[in-house]
């Protein structure tokens, strides 16, 4: 008897111990430092892009709420009303801060353009918001507004200018794909042009000729 009680013993303490090790310990939270943004085209119309580029220097991205639209679905015998769930509003709309600059206005410019230029194709345009620690991005198909806004101005502040982005459908957490970035906001070099970015002048690298 007091070896089958021994070994119980050691199995009940065998089954704690693994339990014990699969137990996870779950994170705090996460930061939203080095959260990414940016947009693709769909080259083939109704299927997400394969290409996003991003957009540098955003200083916000507005939430997006999912808030059921409510259905009356009460009787003559009903005292008090009944209700059902219906479609899901998301609002029609969210903003994007992005820190105001010659360089970022030329971005958003180039957005807008992409979006026009596929205008009647039925192609759409969709955004992408990267959050580090997360195994999938956030996706939404929306469209750009349709020229760059007024940001306000006030003083000793930073300037940021607001493109609310009108939802066409929200997609939510997909498989992630990576943003491309063009060469000259990184300052990158590319065969043997270099681009410096303390003098933003383009230089034909040896020669220190202007392009």
């Amino acid at each position: 008897m007091r070896i089958a009680r021994e070994k119980i013993r050691s199995r009940n303490a065998l089954i704690f111990y693994i339990n014990f090790k699969e137990e996870r310990v779950m994170e705090s939270g996460i930061s939203t430092l080095g959260i990414t943004f940016g947009y693709g085209m769909e080259t083939t119309a109704g299927v997400k892009p394969t290409v996003f580029t991003q957009l540098h220097r955003i200083n916000s991205i507005g939430g997006i709420t999912i808030e059921s639209e409510q259905i009356d679905a009460s009787a003559l015998e009903d005292l008090v009303s009944r209700y059902i769930q219906g479609r899901g509003d998301t609002g029609g709309t969210f903003p994007v801060g992005v820190n105001y600059t010659s360089e970022t206005l030329d971005e958003w410019e180039g957005v807008i353009s992409a979006y026009n230029a596929a205008k009647g194709t039925g192609k759409r345009m969709w955004f992408e918001t990267i959050i580090p620690g997360f195994s999938k991005s956030e996706f939404v198909v929306a469209q750009p507004p349709a020229k760059i806004p007024s940001p306000e101005k006030n003083q000793n502040e930073l300037l940021i200018v607001e493109m609310n982005l009108t939802i066409e459908e929200f997609v939510g957490m997909e498989t992630t794909v990576p943003f491309t970035t063009g060469d000259a906001q990184q300052g990158w070099k590319k065969g043997r042009l270099l681009y410096r970015p303390i003098s933003a002048k383009w230089f034909w690298k040896g020669k220190g000729k202007r392009l």
